[in-house]
């Protein structure tokens, strides 16, 4: 009786012992499970913020256009840009390129403190006086300037200043002195870190023979008459038989954008656009809004290469028209290209 009372108790010893030994192997697997869970979700949450931060674009000032115009006489400030730079990498050079049209500005870029950082001065072609001095001489082509970015003094922004004189007939016939209103254009380029495909699946490097790929163009003219703007030859790396999307925007004095194939076939073309109540290519006159004109075309490889013809025709001031694509003595334009890439 007393053997039987002893195996039972060696029985019920080894049962409890199983379960004890079974329960601590389930608790070191869920200890377990929930490490690799935690670490494949910090994994897909890291990879996920980095494709969420691409969707959303959360460096929006980084490689983009800013322009803006301005109608009125006298003095004026722009409101100010803030700029997002958030994915430039710390202690690199942010550079801008400023064009000012016709009438004379001044870009400056200031941080979170309000100190300047940088600024182009004065930039125009104007022999009148105006806060540039008794006059301000500058090519209308591209002003450059740079600074180094620093995390701690972000966010920048960007504040451009004018001052439009106005009206035929001042002290001299200079655009920056005649012309009614103001139009600028920056271009702002900064150093982001390389993405790398293998880690990122949202990572899709621009193809480097692709140079044309969503790019901007813009050009100007000072002459009067009829002129012809030299063709430029399109490097497109589209996928076949998909459209491609021209935004042109005119300043004051009106433009023709033209897309012809290899064949000298047009593609498309957004005809005369412009605002302007005198004789012209145009004909007797045309008014267009000083927007985007858009025009498309389908890409097809056996067509290409194709090239980009811009026209004007600048009648100056002194003409039956106050519009300034009448009385405007020079002529400025801009293009945006946009199309399916491989």
């Amino acid at each position: 009786m007393k053997r039987r009372h002893t195996i039972t108790l060696c029985v019920a010893a080894l049962l409890v012992a199983a379960v004890i030994f079974y329960a601590c192997s389930k608790k070191a697997d869920r200890k377990f499970d929930a490490a690799n869970s935690s670490a494949n979700t910090e994994r897909r949450g890291k990879l996920g913020s980095a494709i969420q931060a691409r969707v959303v674009d959360s460096c929006g000032s980084c490689n983009r256009y800013f322009n803006g115009t301005h109608a009125g006489t006298g003095f004026y400030i722009y409101p100010d840009i803030p700029l997002n730079l958030s994915c430039a990498v710390d202690n690199s050079t942010v550079s801008l390129g400023c064009t000012y049209y016709d009438v004379p500005n001044r870009f400056t870029i200031y941080d979170k403190n309000g100190n300047v950082v940088v600024t182009t001065g004065w930039i125009g072609w104007a022999h009148c006086s105006g806060p540039w001095g008794f006059s301000v001489t500058t090519p209308n082509v591209e002003t450059f300037v740079s600074f180094t970015y620093s995390l701690s003094l972000a966010p920048y922004k960007l504040r451009v200043e004018t001052k439009v004189t106005g009206g035929c007939g001042g002290c001299s016939n200079d655009a920056g002195c005649v012309d009614a209103d103001d139009n600028w254009q920056v271009y702002l380029t900064c150093v982001q870190p390389a993405c790398d495909p293998a880690i990122d699946p949202d990572c899709h490097p621009e193809p480097p023979e692709c140079e044309d790929c969503y790019k901007y163009f813009s050009a100007t003219h000072a002459g009067i008459g009829f002129y012809l703007y030299p063709d430029y030859t399109l490097n497109l790396c589209s996928i076949e038989n998909s459209p491609v999307t021209i935004g042109c925007t005119y300043y004051d004095v009106p433009n023709r954008f033209t897309i012809y194939d290899k064949n000298g076939n047009v593609a498309s073309t957004t005809g005369w656009i412009g605002w302007a109540h005198c004789t012209g290519p145009w004909g007797s006159s045309v008014t267009t809004p000083n927007a985007e004109t858009f025009m498309t075309f389908t890409f097809h490889l056996s067509l290409a290469p194709y090239k980009l013809r811009v026209e004007t025709n600048v009648v100056g001031c002194g003409s039956c028209s106050s519009d300034a694509g009448c009385t405007d003595q020079d002529d400025n334009w801009l293009l945006h290209i946009n199309f399916v890439t491989q």
